[in-house]
């Protein structure tokens, strides 16, 4: 399966994907690329418990893919493992652009505005050199800007996020940290679409069995 072709699939049909992973898991349990999406799809479901469990249970994950452990600290309220482990990860891989992004998140939660700010543009300028795809940083600089209030910004990053390539509507529906836009009519008419596209793909996943 190709890569966007599951990644895809992740974002249609959540349910079937895990399915599908934890099989891929059973047959080679040493299978990183497995482990490391069931954990993601747990952490989009908001099974932080499970989903900081499966981090645990992978040591071998290297350090670029721990800044979603520090979201999982984060949504569980553990405030000073997430400070801690993206401490770390600042220091020791301090070209990702996926942990300005998160650290932008933390701050942003604390009213660290300023502070969140230099990371927002840190993150978009390591993001500018990058051959690969961005959305998981627009992601996390939506969710920045809406915990700040900033609702413009976030509904911008968050068009953002889905034009390339981002689109689980069910986290967009559910995720707290979006929470400052839940009733912005902006922001209600975008996740419609989202809820839209994603019912679409999910038919067509489905239909493709």
């Amino acid at each position: 399966m190709g890569h966007r072709h599951f990644l895809s699939k992740i974002a249609g049909c959540q349910s079937r994907a895990l399915a599908e992973l934890n099989v891929a898991r059973g047959l080679d349990p040493y299978s990183l690329r497995a482990r490391y999406f069931i954990a993601r799809i747990h952490l989009h479901q908001q099974k932080y418990d499970q989903a900081l469990l499966d981090y645990e249970q992978s040591p071998d994950f290297s350090l670029p893919q721990l800044w979603e452990k520090v979201l999982i600290l984060f949504y569980l309220g553990q405030k000073t493992a997430a400070y801690e482990l993206i401490g770390e990860l600042r220091r020791k891989v301090p070209e990702n652009e996926d942990i300005p992004s998160t650290y932008a998140i933390l701050l942003a939660a604390d009213g660290r505005k300023r502070e969140a700010e230099e990371q927002i543009r840190l993150s978009v300028r390591i993001g500018q050199a990058i051959p690969w795809h961005f959305h998981h940083s627009e992601y996390n600089i939506a969710s920045a800007y809406a915990l700040m209030g900033q609702r413009r910004e976030a509904l911008h990053w968050l068009r953002r996020t889905a034009e390339d390539g981002l689109t689980p509507y069910p986290l967009f529906e559910r995720d707290p940290n979006l929470n400052n836009l839940r009733s912005d009519p902006d922001f209600k008419t975008w996740l419609g679409e989202m809820k839209t596209l994603w019912e679409q793909r999910r038919a067509s996943l489905v239909a493709g069995r």
